[in-house]
């Protein structure tokens, strides 16, 4: 039985991942940290169950913490490196800590993986790293000067170090996943559904102090917003990771987003809730103080999101088609149907508002 090493275990792409190897025959050993008085063995657990293995460590550590024992006890030990651990923050405020998580994270991951012997690495980054691109293809390398957040370029430079790491590698960049495609069913309730989350936990209040209009959301409604399932990139990522890496890019995104607009139109539509997208903010006159609040309220919530509702590149994915041949098959087509099973399943669990200890936890 192969053995395979994980980082990033207990986010919402790493645990799909840890599940779909843990099928396939490989043990997975997953590299976590300690974390409000739990070992890592106990928090992964608390996820998993006991099909999975743990290494306590922390990737902004030196060789990510592992001690001298460990280090010489696993070395020779993994066929391969799946580094999924990422800090996934837009605030500026929070550069130095994307920094040391998404750089030095990577540094000290790559310094691992050579101690280790560990023959190839695959790492999940983000489509993202297109920044301001018009147009965004699998072999070309995002610019620090085209980021438009902290987020961005933290993983444009991860990248960089990837690809001078002296091993063979494959890069995966996703796009925005969401929950299964027929059941709705997700972890992290970030992401897509962070714009959302803040104004359902004061539902009631929009409702009550709606003006007719209701209140209004600015945004580019022309264009898209590259959603993926989550079961897709379970599915595709195994068959990526399966095969031996070969120093290529390949983006794992969906080949017709919907555009802002309608998803945000449809999404509040469903989630009653008196917001509508519109392309020039334009409140009325003479309303409430108390409305106003709420509009602004609004407006700085969504801030950090603004420049993924703003402007999208079109991502090319010839390369995961070329590379995978039969058995590439398109993400589930982004309608109706679907976003309404991810609202009912983000309603059903308060959009995770209830769990936010749990969510800290296995952060």
């Amino acid at each position: 039985m192969k053995n395979v090493l994980l980082t990033g275990a207990l986010g919402e792409v790493g645990s799909q991942i840890a599940l779909e190897w843990s099928t396939q025959g490989y043990r997975v050993f997953c590299l976590v940290r300690s974390k409000l008085g739990l070992s890592a063995e106990e928090r992964l657990i608390q996820v998993f169950g006991s099909a999975i293995y743990s290494i306590e460590g922390d990737i902004t550590e030196p060789y990510c913490g592992l001690s001298k024992d460990l280090q010489t006890k696993f070395r020779g030990s993994f066929s391969k490196l799946i580094h999924c651990a990422a800090l996934v923050k837009f605030e500026k405020a929070l550069q130095d800590d994307l920094y040391l998580t998404n750089v030095l994270g990577t540094k000290n991951v790559i310094d691992l993986a050579t101690w280790l012997a560990i023959p190839e690495i695959h790492f999940v980054s983000t489509a993202y790293v297109a920044g301001s691109a018009r147009f965004f293809a699998e072999n070309d390398v995002g610019l620090a000067k085209n980021a438009r957040n902290p987020y961005e370029e933290t993983k444009q430079k991860a990248e960089d170090l990837i690809r001078s790491c002296h091993k063979p590698f494959n890069i995966y960049r996703l796009s925005v996943v969401v929950g299964d495609s027929t059941r709705g069913e997700v972890d992290k309730f970030n992401g897509y559904y962070g714009y959302f989350s803040a104004v359902w936990g004061m539902k009631e209040k929009l409702r009550q102090i709606a003006s007719k209009e209701g209140f209004q959301m600015p945004t580019n409604l022309k264009s898209t917003i590259n959603l993926v399932p989550r079961d897709w990139v379970r599915e595709i990522l195994g068959k990526l990771i399966s095969k031996n890496a070969v120093n290529q890019c390949f983006h794992l995104t969906h080949p017709r987003p919907p555009s802002v607009g309608w998803v945000l139109e449809t999404s509040y539509n469903y989630l009653n809730l008196p917001i509508r997208p519109v392309e020039v903010y334009n409140p009325p006159r003479n309303t409430r103080k108390e409305w106003q609040a709420i509009q602004r309220m609004i407006l700085r919530e969504v801030k950090k999101y603004n420049a993924y509702t703003e402007h999208e590149a079109v991502f090319s994915n010839h390369c995961l088609q070329d590379f995978l041949g039969s058995d590439y098959k398109s993400p589930a087509t982004i309608d109706q149907t679907l976003v309404y099973n991810l609202l009912d399943y983000a309603m059903f669990e308060n959009f995770g508002q209830s769990k936010m200890f749990f969510t800290e936890l296995n952060n």
